[in-house]
């Protein structure tokens, strides 16, 4: 169906209901971009520490 057969008030109704749903996708987005972020933080931190008793615990008994 071509444009021209649409009234061109269902036509402006449906494009801005294609822009909203547009924004609310790109706030989902944000969102999970910053919960994302927001969990990898402490991972990362917890990741490290880890690494960190492993590398000791490798030299201790590497030293014995």
């Amino acid at each position: 169906m071509s444009e021209s057969n649409i009234d061109p008030n269902e036509l402006t109704r449906l494009r801005t209901l294609v822009a909203d749903y547009e924004t609310k996708l790109t706030d989902a987005a944000a969102l999970i971009a910053h919960v994302r972020h927001e969990i990898n933080n402490p991972l990362a931190a917890l990741l490290g520490q880890a690494q960190l008793m492993l590398r000791e615990d490798l030299g201790e008994k590497a030293l014995m």
